[in-house]
């Protein structure tokens, strides 16, 4: 479940209504049970928290100067306490470029 507070923050920082924001939180959850449900190990379990995060691989601009690069994305997670974790390249879905998939098993 998304913390309302989390919801509230997000459509204020993009300038769109709650609804939205967790409509879109609740779509970016859904897509990530589906492709961790593909995958050949899972990580978690009954009592076991999974920490999830993504970030940009781009190389970023000071004051919008010099060349712009392109963002490659990386979404992961780790189990915390045992340490096992996953973690896919991800690119723009309207490219259609597939998903790499890194491991630590």
């Amino acid at each position: 479940m998304v913390h309302a507070a989390a919801s509230i923050s997000a459509a204020e920082q993009a300038s769109t209504s709650s609804r939205t924001a967790h409509e879109y939180f609740a779509y970016c959850r859904s897509t990530c049970s589906k492709e961790l449900l593909k995958a050949d190990f899972k990580i978690g379990g009954d009592g076991q928290v999974v920490e999830i995060d993504e970030t940009s691989l781009a190389k970023k601009r000071t004051y919008n100067r010099g060349r712009h690069y392109e963002g490659i994305w990386l979404f992961g997670g780790v189990e915390r306490g045992t340490g096992p974790w996953f973690g896919r390249v991800v690119y723009d879905s309207a490219q259609r470029r597939p998903c790499y998939r890194l491991s630590s098993s």
